[in-house]
């Protein structure tokens, strides 16, 4: 395909053009009246490359023009037009590229379903990386600040590509100007950074031999969220059979502190780690064997009931929390005499953390410490 046939060319715009130049070592050191300008970059070779910059959209060859500045700095750096292209095209943006990986996508097609929930799984990304930049959360719901919202309308979807399926996120930088470069970063920086740091400690937890409360609390410092985690596992597909890879390329515009492009690769092994992320983020997860101990907090019978519910308050993963079982007849009268001597009462079973609520599912080996002195 010709290069005048690629519809990018459309999108670039003289300040785009001239902001690279200059990132890339082109020297101006003349002018075509008020229509363009000559860059020149002396090389070790005799021949002196030249660009000649349109200052003007309105030309009527301004296409043309663009064309061919394209296939000097291309011969200069000797990289493949296309490549030059979408570097220029997305010079004041950071791009997100998320690639699937499985059999039945090598071809360059997706399934329908999967391919419409790839799309929205991807904007769920930069979602959540946006309202963690914002604030620090475990799990967001509820409508959005405005400044994610505003971040979200400026993003836009690039081309696909081949090589498995490929999706190409472009996040806008908040200039759009190399004139209006500042010393802070913008917003849209601190979002693809933030996700770089979520996926980073994502990538971290599944290769962890072992996942505790410690690790996923961890996790929401750098950036994760529920929300997070819940778009990945989407990118796996609805069978979750699929690996993906996900790198961010930050704009040359914009200072960074380390390497221009970062890359995650997750396997289809790697989902149910972030999926127990999760639900630990959301607070909806069962420890399992857990045995625990603490004062009668509630206890709750209904009159014509034996049997009764039992509340305590429990150390359970480094807080109290109020956890909620079940007691035959016998055991129930221990725990009211317990209550009222403000004694500690243990249990046993699986604790369901709910984000309002612990329950104890299968209690058992109740028992209360110092019962003697009660029963005796």
């Amino acid at each position: 395909m010709s290069l005048l046939d690629n519809d990018t060319l459309k999108s670039i715009y003289p300040e785009q053009l001239r902001a690279y130049l200059l990132q890339t070592g082109w020297r101006s050191d003349s002018k075509i009246g008020e229509f363009a300008t000559v860059w020149h970059r002396p090389s070790e070779s005799e021949f002196e490359y030249e660009v000649l910059l349109p200052e003007r959209v309105d030309l009527r060859d301004y296409k043309d023009r663009v064309a061919d500045a394209i296939v000097s700095i291309s011969a200069f750096e000797k990289r493949t037009e296309s490549k030059v292209l979408k570097d220029i095209a997305n010079y004041f943006s950071d791009t997100v590229s998320i690639r699937v990986v499985h059999n039945d996508v090598e071809n360059g097609t997706i399934p329908l379903e999967d391919g419409v929930k790839l799309f929205e799984k991807a904007k769920d990304l930069l979602s959540s990386a946006a309202l963690s930049t914002i604030s620090k959360k475990r799990y967001f719901f509820g409508s959005r600040p405005s400044e994610a919202s505003n971040f979200l309308s400026k993003v836009r979807l690039g081309q696909t590509e081949i090589g498995s399926y490929v999706v190409n996120v472009v996040v806008p930088l908040d200039t759009q100007s190399i004139n209006d470069l500042i010393d802070r970063k913008s917003f849209s920086r601190h979002v693809t950074t933030t996700l770089g740091k979520g996926l980073s400690s994502l990538k971290t937890l599944t290769e962890s031999p072992k996942s505790d409360s410690k690790i996923f609390e961890a996790l929401v410092s750098n950036g994760v969220s529920a929300n997070m985690c819940d778009a990945l596992v989407g990118l796996s597909g609805e069978k979750r059979n699929r690996g993906f890879d996900i790198g961010v390329s930050f704009s040359a515009s914009e200072e960074i502190e380390s390497s221009s492009v970062i890359s995650y690769s997750f396997s289809s092994n790697d989902v149910p780690s972030i999926e127990k992320a999760s639900e630990y983020l959301k607070e909806n997860y069962v420890i399992d064997n857990a045995t625990i101990s603490g004062p009668v907090k509630k206890l709750d019978r209904a009159k014509s009931e034996e049997d009764g519910t039992v509340t305590i308050v429990a150390f359970v993963e480094d807080r109290d929390r109020a956890v909620s079982f079940e007691l035959s007849s016998s055991e129930y009268h221990e725990a009211i005499l317990a209550h009222d001597q403000k004694l500690i009462v243990e249990i046993s079973g699986d604790i369901h953390i709910g984000p309002r609520s612990a329950r104890m599912l299968n209690p058992h080996g109740f028992r209360v410490f110092g019962a003697k002195d009660i029963f005796e």
